[in-house]
């Protein structure tokens, strides 16, 4: 609940912030692809611009980002 909390608190797409949420979860692309039902090109493209908007350059920063959100949340 608190990561999905986090996620919508963000600037991302409903398509951006699921596949955040599955990179979150150690999911490797191309089986987010699988589950969304989207070619492998779209979670590449929603990695992209989900980073750019966030400001963050990989999944550890991504987790770094939202770990620190969820933790300001529940002070």
């Amino acid at each position: 609940i608190a990561l999905e909390r986090a996620l919508r608190a963000l600037p991302l797409t409903p398509g951006q912030a699921a596949v955040c949420r599955a990179l979150v979860d150690g999911q490797p692309q191309a089986r987010i692809a699988q589950a969304l039902g989207v070619a492998p090109s779209t979670v590449v493209d929603h990695v992209r611009k989900a980073y750019r908007a966030l400001d963050v350059h990989s999944v550890v920063e991504l987790r770094a980002l939202l770990d620190g959100r969820i933790a300001r949340a529940a002070e």
